[in-house]
C-alpha cells in the first residue's frame, strides 16, 4: 500500500490481505507488545548516566513499521492503534530500554493529532485521525508524519554519540470508521443479520459470522467467511457497502452482498 509521506495515503482498491499474514484477534487482557529489551528493565534512569542512542517505536503492534492507519475520530481502546516510544540505550555495547521523557509532532494536525496517556512527555499515546477519504477527493486517506523523540540529557562532556533528541518516525494515516452496529445480507447468508464490527486501523472483525482477515483501504473493504470472499465498496455517507462474494479457492462469483448501518 503505497503512502505519501508528505500528507496522503493513495488508496488501494485491489485489496489482498494475503500481504498481512497476520490474523486480527484481539485479546483484551493481552498486554501491549514489547521487545525482549523491555522483559528487564534497568533501575529508573539517573540523568546524566544514560542516554537515548535510538528509539524503537511500537505502532500497529508491531516494531518500527513504516506506517500504521487509525479509524476516523476512534473513541474505543483499539490495541494496535497505540504508539508507544522506547528510548534505547546502547552506548555500552548491551541494549537495554531507559526512562526517558518523549516529545511528539505530527506534520499536519489537521489529519493526525496525538494524545498521550499521562501528559505531551508520555511515551505511550495514540494517535487520533480527525477526517477520512470521504470528507476530500474520495481517493487518498489523510495522512501525516508522527514524529517520537526521546529527550536526553547528556553527561558533561557530551559522548559522541550523545545527542539532545533521538527520533523515530511512522507515517499514520486515517481509515474510514466502520465500528458499529450493522445489517448484513447477501449470497451464503441465509437471512439478513444484525452484527457489530470492531475495529483496530485497518483491520476489523465481528461478532457473530467470524469475519477473518477484516481489511479496509480507501474506499474498499474485504473480509472471508468460511470459503467465500467479500469485497465491497463504502458508499459515500459511510452507512451502506456493497460488493461482490467469490469462492476463495476458485475465485468464482458466487453472488452480492449489502450491508447497512444501523447506527450512527
Amino acid at each position: 500500500l503505497g503512502c505519501n509521506a508528505a500528507s496522503t495515503r493513495e488508496t488501494d482498491l485491489s485489496l489482498n490481505p494475503e500481504n498481512d499474514d497476520r490474523r486480527y484477534e484481539p485479546t483484551p487482557e493481552r498486554e501491549y507488545p514489547r521487545t525482549k529489551i523491555a522483559d528487564s528493565l534497568p533501575p529508573a534512569n539517573t540523568p546524566g548516566e544514560e542516554y537515548a542512542t535510538d528509539v524503537y517505536l511500537n505502532a500497529d503492534c508491531d516494531i518500527n513499521p513504516v506506517a500504521t492507519a487509525v479509524a476516523t475520530q476512534h473513541q474505543t481502546e483499539a490495541l494496535c492503534e497505540h504508539l508507544v516510544g522506547m528510548a534505547i540505550d546502547s552506548s555500552g555495547g548491551d541494549t537495554v530500554e531507559i526512562g526517558r521523557p518523549f516529545s511528539w509532532e505530527t506534520s499536519d494536525a489537521t489529519a493526525i493529532t496525538v494524545v498521550c496517556k499521562n501528559g505531551p512527555s508520555d511515551n505511550y499515546c495514540w494517535p487520533i485521525g480527525m477526517h477520512d477519504v470521504f470528507d476530500g477527493d474520495g481517493l487518498n486517506e489523510p495522512c501525516a508524519v508522527v514524529t517520537a523523540c526521546a529527550l536526553n540529557e547528556c553527561p558533561d562532556p557530551p559522548p559522541p554519540d550523545c545527542a539532545d533528541k533521538v527520533c523515530r518516525t511512522v507515517l499514520v494515516c486515517s481509515t474510514v470508521n466502520i465500528e458499529d452496529v450493522w445489517t448484513v445480507q447477501g449470497a451464503m447468508i441465509d437471512a439478513p443479520t444484525t452484527v457489530s464490527i470492531m475495529q483496530d486501523g485497518r483491520r476489523f472483525q465481528d461478532d457473530v459470522f467470524g469475519m477473518k482477515q477484516g481489511y479496509i483501504s480507501g474506499t474498499a473493504i474485504y473480509f472471508e467467511i468460511g470459503d467465500y470472499t467479500y469485497q465491497g465498496t463504502i458508499s459515500a455517507n459511510r452507512n451502506h457497502v456493497q460488493g461482490a462474494v467469490h469462492d476463495i479457492l476458485s475465485d468464482t462469483f458466487v453472488g452480492n452482498w449489502s450491508a447497512d448501518r444501523i447506527t450512527n
